[in-house]
């Protein structure tokens, strides 16, 4: 039996890390680690900035996230954290360099797309830099923003770490015992996605607290002349009928509530008993929250008052929040970055000392433009065991993905290897993605092919998994061989052509010690 702490060392470069200054470097000491558990935190800060000022009211806290930018039909893609690593490679003391990855990027966001299921992408999704709307709620959450749902004590913008797990990134972090004694230090190398690559986004849509009921309010009637209104409470199932006749049953918790302290909002209210007690789309920041868990009914507690209502029985009726305020630009800034460790502080027993990983060669190709009917011969090397071919889009090259894709067709050293053009789709082109990811190790666990989209908008979770971000991408296991074998790739792509290729040969590699 063996026990294990964690332990981190900071990146070589100080930070912050920007566009220009991307590269990150780590040494990792020679030491007994469990590199599957092990993985990078970049520390990063997402803040929205106020569109307006409001008299006597704290700056305002946006919920707000990370998406790429782009000018491509995909949008604002869903993705996982590796996604900020452009090119990587690692080298032990004793062996020297034993992977280089060139755009493991776009390798681990067509991968990741159908070897990781559903299921485990929104287990994984506290840990995401962007959101996809729960499937219960159509909420969306941020690990940028620490919100406070009750009491005056304002939400907060945090630094907050995106863990990118190593193994995600290179197959050698996967190994369960790594001894250092025998091996060395390890030296890990990181050509970042920051900068132009990604921006920052806003993840409230501006109806969202439309959701539920919540966004109606009780009828405010004055109990004394020249009452300020600076307080409304959402309706629950004791609540009067109000002037328009809806009516709601309330909320069982808190966590249900779209609001928090130092959000912004719009509020309208409509047919009050005086008309200038009326507003329009009033921009408020809520001061204060109270939960009534007996009644499911929430206070809330705003900055500036909304209204004024001069007469003892004057009415304040009809309020709904109108819309949740947008920040006027979102700022990202990555501040410093460490690994952790996984260590074992005895070492393990092992039978024999073997580390067995895959890797890949990279290769990226430019097709023709306006030419629909794409063909090319490439080499492999003969160590080659299967061949992941991708189609990256011009701008964002981030997705795997060609709207006028149609099928393919792979001919390995002259030989066919099926019978007829693979259609996309299809059941043969799902048979041929499910024998490629066996062939490297892997399981196919979802036929979506399909990342989602993490717009600010897209708040209904059935809606966001549109045609705009389907990944596309195919490819063929392969014999090993004693010299390099030449992959001929058929393309059809009516209507347009294949303006970007690139091909990730994948190599099964062992260390023994």
């Amino acid at each position: 039996m063996s026990g294990a702490e964690y332990v981190k060392f900071v990146s070589v470069q100080g930070g912050p890390f920007t566009n220009a200054e991307n590269i990150i470097d780590f040494v990792i000491p020679a030491d007994a680690y469990n590199l599957r558990d092990s993985f990078i935190q970049l520390f990063a800060t997402v803040e929205g900035t106020d569109a307006n000022d409001l008299a006597n009211t704290a700056k305002g806290v946006y919920a707000a996230q990370i998406v790429p930018s782009t000018a491509d039909a995909s949008g604002s893609f869903h993705f996982l954290n590796s996604l900020f690593v452009k090119n990587c490679s690692v080298s032990i003391a004793s062996r020297g360099q034993i992977e280089n990855i060139r755009r493991v990027d776009q390798l681990r966001q067509a991968l990741d797309t159908v070897a990781v299921s559903s299921r485990e992408n929104k287990g994984d999704a506290y840990l995401s830099a962007n959101s996809m709307a729960d499937a219960i709620g159509d909420k969306k959450l941020s690990i940028f923003q620490e919100f406070n749902k009750e009491g005056t004590v304002i939400s907060r913008n945090v630094e907050a770490p995106i863990m990118i797990r190593l193994g995600d990134l290179m197959d050698f972090f996967n190994a369960e015992v790594y001894d250092g004694s025998k091996l060395g230090e390890i030296r890990v190398r990181l050509e970042m996605n920051l900068g132009d690559k990604f921006q920052g986004q806003s993840s409230y849509a501006a109806p969202y607290a439309g959701g539920n009921g919540l966004n109606k309010f009780e009828t405010v009637e004055a109990t004394a002349a020249n009452q300020v209104v600076n307080e409304i409470k959402t309706m629950c199932a004791a609540s009067p009928a109000r002037q328009d006749g809806e009516t709601f049953e309330g909320i069982r918790n808190i966590g249900d509530s779209p609001y928090y302290v130092g959000q912004r909002v719009t509020v309208t209210s409509t047919n009050s008993t005086e008309a200038a007690n009326d507003i329009t789309d009033k921009e408020c920041q809520i001061t204060g929250l109270s939960f009534d868990a007996d009644l499911g009914q929430q206070t809330l507690t705003v900055s500036p008052e909304l209204t004024t209502l001069v007469n003892v029985g004057d009415k304040f009726e009809n309020v709904i929040v109108s819309g949740v305020v947008q920040p006027a630009a979102v700022n990202v800034a990555y501040t410093r970055a460490e690994v952790v460790m996984h260590r074992y502080t005895s070492m393990p027993e092992v039978d024999g000392g073997v580390i067995a990983y895959s890797t890949y060669s990279t290769e990226e190709d430019v097709g023709p433009t306006g030419v629909a009917d794409f063909q090319r011969q490439y080499v492999i090397e003969p160590d080659a065991d299967a061949a992941l071919i991708l189609m990256p889009l011009p701008a964002n090259d981030f997705l795997s993905r060609n709207a006028n894709f149609q099928s393919y067709r792979l001919r390995l050293n002259q030989v066919d290897m099926t019978d007829r053009n693979v259609v996309k789709n299809s059941p043969l082109y799902y048979d041929r993605t499910s024998s490629l990811l066996d062939g490297m190790g892997m399981t196919l666990k979802n036929l979506q092919f399909n990342p989602g989209q993490a717009n600010s908008g897209n708040l209904d979770y059935s809606a966001s998994f549109g045609a705009a971000v389907d990944c596309e991408f195919f490819g063929t296991p392969m014999p090993f061989t004693n010299s390099n074998k030449l992959l001929q790739v058929n393309i059809d792509a009516t209507g347009g052509d294949v303006p970007r290729l690139t091909i990730f040969k994948h190599k099964p590699r062992e260390i023994k010690y």
